[in-house]
């Protein structure tokens, strides 16, 4: 059962980008970043162990610059061997720079921060049993090391467990697998109002089913991928808590119980964790505000969480007013009391202790900084200093990077965001307060930060110049500016402050300097994706209640709501006997911001769909309700009693019995009619009439031609081209057509375009050859050796042959997307290479063909003839 996790990974080195051979020292002068590649040792052998621990000892001791390990006592070299890394990564993450010294032995440090549950390593297979159809549990050699093997002859109904445990904090869980065959994996958890029958279910698909129940369980279904189970092993990480919140939201997990896999394959090193906290120090750009604020401000850090991987937790002390020094000592004309040390704030304690009592529980962490803008002499109250004095404000930044250490706490510099000049409303006065440019006679912070990164060895995120930039690139109107800027245009309200906490995340992972090691880890903690703008209100995966938000209205003899396998995944069913005087109502939070509302619909009859709102001038006591229906009318108006109707038209085919989705911007339909207008809330979705409904979304993103997405920017291109012509265009822009790596990245685009194109543009990038639907080019084409598709970016072959349905694979489980019946069955049609002429790809805008969907469905890919002219989307590193 558990293991030392060391004993299958000795020891691995980092030689200027390749891997050391064994018994070879490490060339003078390398900088080893501990971090990422840590020196493990066998702990049976003495002198390597030694060896190992010297080495981290002077790495901490040396800010990172180590001589080679030819310096030490290298007796026990040879008996250091070179593993792998990837074990370990997520042991790793969470281990400050300062934790490693001589003092610490890396196996505690380790344990302190991890779990293992199996490894494999002692040979045996203590704590596995089978259920349901037995099959056979062996110990063998795997993995590089030993790995548990699961056989039987029954598919998923040989069933292996782990039982007998009880962790009860660090709900992170990493496992790794190689499965050939379907499987299900399971977490087995104890909450506080199901008990201890709740199972978290991990399948190789690519849709969550969402929540069911099998006699007295309650299951928890998500998908890990389709192709995971392509017989190569792959390492899994969940936060097992958010994934058990987001479908049990009044629920409270208390503990991880038990794992167990049914089907045949092999399992290794299944680990439990904590996740990686993050703090925020700083001034009132930074800091969090009541949501029933007026103005509705918030600060950057506050918005952090919307971007975290794990659900790693943000504590933001950052306070209005204060500066680098009054955040220290007691004189905030505030507040009258610090913030760092003071015992009757934060529950009798100030930020450095809480910092303090949190890190001994979770080891490690991130610490943000960020103060200037009120560290001048501006002749306001909280002045830091009488005159400004450039060694003072670098001292008291010092003094939190010094202390931050000592707490076993990773400090991250942040050079203060960009606002506008108080008093003037031209863009083009934009300027850092903080004196880029000068302005404002306050001196250089940013420069003294960066001064200070220097000599403190620390990571430096230069947020002043990407606000900079950003805001220069993106808003270009007054009304751009108040969006962002709220009234005083110096605090961002939610909205921008959203914007703002992913320009961090951006600057951490774009990050290429000297401090690498730690700006690697704090992107580990961040997601790929930046759809976090998108609010996902009713996407059917809560199948225990699917009536729980969903209400009815009118006519409601014979309505019912009930949840249902379709859409490749999981629909709303919506039935009643009285076509539109059947009335259903799904009541959300209300949305104050993001009003850019996307839902999808598989309508066979009339309809009637609302999106019920509040707008500043109609008030709180008048019922907005935007009207879309089947027809093409033009916007029209209503009013009766306290309701006021805009109604719009979404097209003749929208009851054609397909799934179809629609985008509206709903401040813009409102604004087409009464342009002194703008929406304060929306409230709820209504429909008459029965059919199937997904996907109720809101967004703040507006249609726009370029979006940014992991590090790269994308354009779409509304000029319709042959797969030749656009790939030429793309790279006569120092780009490419889209290479799609993800289902993340493949969501992110696919909803731009859907935000980007309006319905009533389909015709002009539509292809006759793919079921007169409309598409938009990518960068893949298997037109230099049939079946074998690459991305032509990089040559990178992703899939070989015709569809799965006929025998295609991918390529190392390489992400695809290609097109899938709309059936429940959700068999892959594409690419099917008809007519022995379509060699290129597309994503689709709609199902295909339109009149059934019967070969693939929207946002995923169909291969095309290459004269087809089509619009595309172009990529750039």
């Amino acid at each position: 059962m558990k293991n030392n996790i060391f004993k299958k990974t000795l020891c691995i080195f980092f030689c200027a980008s390749i891997f050391c051979v064994p018994g070879t020292a490490l060339p003078e002068n390398t900088i080893v970043p501990i971090l990422d590649l840590l020196l493990l040792a066998d702990e049976s052998d003495d002198s390597s162990h030694d060896v190992a621990i010297a080495f981290i000892a002077n790495y901490a001791q040396n800010g990172g610059d180590a001589p080679g390990l030819s310096t030490y006592n290298t007796a026990g070299i040879d008996n250091i061997s070179v593993g792998n890394i990837d074990r370990i990564n997520i042991a790793i993450s969470s281990v400050p720079q300062q934790a490693a010294d001589s003092e610490v032995e890396i196996q505690a440090i380790v344990n302190a921060l991890v779990n293992v549950h199996e490894d494999a390593e002692d040979g045996d297979t203590e704590g596995w049993d089978t259920y349901a159809t037995p099959g056979t549990i062996a110990n063998v050699l795997e993995h590089g090391g030993h790995a548990i093997s699961f056989q039987g002859d029954d598919g998923l109904n040989n069933g292996f467990g782990l039982t007998g445990l009880e962790i009860s904090s660090g709900f992170m869980a990493s496992w790794s697998m190689k499965y050939s065959n379907d499987f299900r994996f399971f977490i087995r958890v104890r909450t506080s109002n199901l008990g201890s029958n709740v199972y978290l279910e991990y399948t190789p698909e690519n849709i969550n089913r969402g929540r069911y129940t099998a006699g007295a369980n309650t299951y928890l279904h998500n998908g890990l991928g389709a192709g995971v189970n392509d017989g190569t092993w792959k390492t899994f990480t969940r936060n097992v808590k958010i994934d058990l919140e987001r479908l049990l939201p009044n629920d409270t997990l208390e503990a991880i119980i038990g794992f167990s896999v049914r089907g045949s394959g092999f399992i290794d090193d299944i680990m439990t964790f904590k996740s990686t906290p993050m703090w925020a120090i700083g001034d009132s750009t930074v800091a969090e505000y009541p949501d029933d604020r007026h103005d509705r401000r918030g600060g950057w850090a506050e918005m952090l969480y919307k971007h975290t991987l794990y659900g790693a937790p943000v504590y933001d002390f950052a306070r209005p007013g204060d500066s680098s020094r009054t955040f220290y000592e007691k004189d905030n004309a505030y507040a009258g009391k610090d913030f760092w040390y003071d015992e009757e704030n934060l529950t009798n304690q100030g930020a450095k202790a809480h910092i303090d009592s949190i890190t001994s529980q979770a080891k490690g962490g991130f610490l943000f900084i960020q103060f200037g803008h009120n560290d001048g002499n501006f002749g306001t109250a909280n002045d830091t200093f009488a005159n400004f004095d450039a060694e003072q404000f670098g001292d008291y930044i010092t003094r939190y990077v010094t202390e931050a250490k000592a707490l076993n706490v990773i400090p991250v510099l942040v050079t203060p965001v960009t606002y506008l000049h108080v008093g003037t409303n031209d863009p083009e006065d934009l300027h850092q307060y903080a004196g880029m440019d000068g302005n404002g006679g306050v001196g250089d912070y940013p420069q003294i930060m960066k001064s200070v990164s220097i000599n403190e060895n620390v990571l430096l995120l230069d947020l002043t110049q990407k606000s900079y930039d950003y805001y220069r690139e993106h808003f270009t109107s007054d009304a751009a500016l108040q969006d962002a800027y709220g009234s005083d245009w110096v605090h961002t309200n939610q909205l921008g402050a959203t914007q703002v906490s992913k320009l961090i995340k951006e600057l951490a992972c774009e990050y290429q300097g000297t401090y690498i090691s730690d700006a690697r880890l704090l992107c580990k903690q961040f997601r790929n994706d930046v759809s976090s703008d998108i609010v996902t209100h009713e996407d059917a995966q809560e199948i225990q209640s699917p009536t729980d938000n969903w209400t009815f209205f009118s006519n409601t003899a014979g309505s019912t709501a009930t949840n249902v396998l379709e859409h490749n995944g999981r629909a709303i069913k919506l039935t009643g006997n009285d076509g539109t005087g059947n009335g259903f109502t799904y009541t959300t939070f209300p949305v104050s911001d993001g009003f850019i509302a996307s839902w999808s619909m598989k309508y066979d009859d009339d309809f009637r769909f609302f999106v019920e709102a509040r707008t500043a001038n109609f008030g709180e006591d008048i019922t907005v309700l935007f009207e879309y229906t089947p027809d093409t009318s033009n916007l029209q108006f209503t009013s009766s009693g306290t309701f006021r109707l805009i109604k719009n038209g979404i097209g003749n085919n929208a009851n054609n019995g397909t799934w179809r989705t629609y985008t509206r911007d709903i401040e813009a339909d409102l604004k087409t009619l009464f342009p002194d207008d703008t929406v304060t809330e929306i409230r709820a979705f209504h429909i008459r009439g029965s059919g199937l409904l997904d996907d109720l979304e809101t967004s703040s993103r507006p249609a726009s031609e370029e979006f940014h997405f992991n590090g790269h920017r994308y354009k779409i291109i509304k000029t319709a081209l042959s797969w030749g012509d656009a790939s030429a265009a793309a790279q006569s822009d120092n780009g490419y057509l889209a290479n799609i790596g993800s289902i993340e990245e493949n969501h992110e685009i696919y909803s731009r375009l859907n935000r980007y194109i309006a319905e009533s543009e389909y015709g002009n990038t539509s292809s006759a050859n793919g079921g007169n639907a409309a598409y938009v080019w990518i960068g893949a084409s298997d037109s230099v050796s049939e079946g074998a598709w690459r991305w032509t970016n990089n040559d990178q072959q992703f899939w070989t042959g015709l569809s799965a349905n006929n025998g295609g694979t991918p390529i190392a489980g390489q992400y695809n997307n290609w097109g899938h019946h709309s059936g429940n069955d959700g068999a892959q049609m594409e690419p099917d290479n008809s007519g022995n002429q379509q060699d290129h790809a597309a994503i689709a805008l709609t199902e295909w063909p339109l009149d059934s969907g019967s070969l693939g469905q929207a946002s995923q890919w169909n291969d095309l003839n290459e004269g087809n002219r089509l619009y595309y989307i172009i990529e750039y590193d």
